[in-house]
């Protein structure tokens, strides 16, 4: 049977869900249920919010198959998607690689001009979900804020694309960047890599790919909550699992 989110068209979604974070404070509580702490930290009220949203319009990511997963994100991203937006010019690039052409984008911020730092940045999703879509305003909100250019990547995933095809089309994105620095407007000595989740596992074997071959290595890895721990099994992990499939509050 269809879930909610997939009866309900996108735009009324994401009108409902700007209208619900625009309510008083005391509202938006209200409809979040009470706050949820966990090891000594409040969990933020919209993002308590927005879970709870997305919990009754049945989107989910764990326990659900591959090609779920990925309605689900993509239907998630668009619901969140912001008003408006940095002004900034935004472009396709082709990426040669080993695999055969990889699609990323080029976000160029206006106040950025040429030989200016450049961020390679690859998107979170588990190496099973996410594109260069789900994380569109998360990289437009780094290139504007932090002043870069940024290039965003869509890498090949799991399952169809099993382990190490990411890793190549994320050292090859690398490679090809540095080789066509002056093509993509950015400075070869202030190129960057990062990435969220398994984004960031990704951002941080192309840094030691680099170093180990001793190819030119990134000036900064941007790791946002990265994957690159599987030998410690912290106590994080188990709460976190828990609180992450349901917003009821502890």
């Amino acid at each position: 049977m269809p879930t909610l989110a997939e009866r309900i068209p996108i735009p009324v979604q994401t009108a409902t869900m700007r209208a619900a974070m625009a309510l008083p404070r005391p509202v938006r509580r209200l409809l979040a249920g009470r706050p949820i702490e966990l090891d000594g930290q409040t969990l933020n009220l919209d993002a308590q919010l927005m879970l709870r949203i997305n919990q009754f319009a049945g989107i989910k990511l764990a326990g659900a198959s591959p090609e779920a997963a990925r309605t689900s994100l993509d239907s998630s991203a668009k619901i969140a998607e912001r008003i408006s937006r940095p002004p900034m010019q935004s472009r396709p690039v082709r990426i040669p690689a080993r695999s055969g052409e990889l699609y990323s984008r080029l976000y160029i911020p206006n106040h950025v001009g040429n030989n200016a730092p450049l961020l390679v940045f690859y998107h979170g999703g588990g190496w099973v979900v996410g594109n260069v879509e789900t994380h569109d305003d998360a990289v437009r909100f780094l290139a504007q804020h932090a002043g870069v250019r940024a290039l965003s990547v869509d890498y090949r995933l799991a399952p169809e694309h099993p382990f190490p095809a990411a890793v190549e089309d994320a050292v090859d994105t690398y490679d090809y960047v540095v080789a066509n620095a002056e093509e993509l407007g950015a400075d070869p000595n202030r190129i960057a890599v990062g990435g969220d989740s398994a984004g960031g596992n990704l951002a941080a074997v192309v840094a030691q790919q680099a170093k180990d071959n001793g190819s030119h290595l990134p000036a900064f890895q941007l790791l946002i909550y990265p994957e690159v721990d599987f030998v410690n099994r912290r106590a994080s992990r188990e709460y976190s699992a828990t609180a992450s499939s349901s917003p009821t509050p502890t």
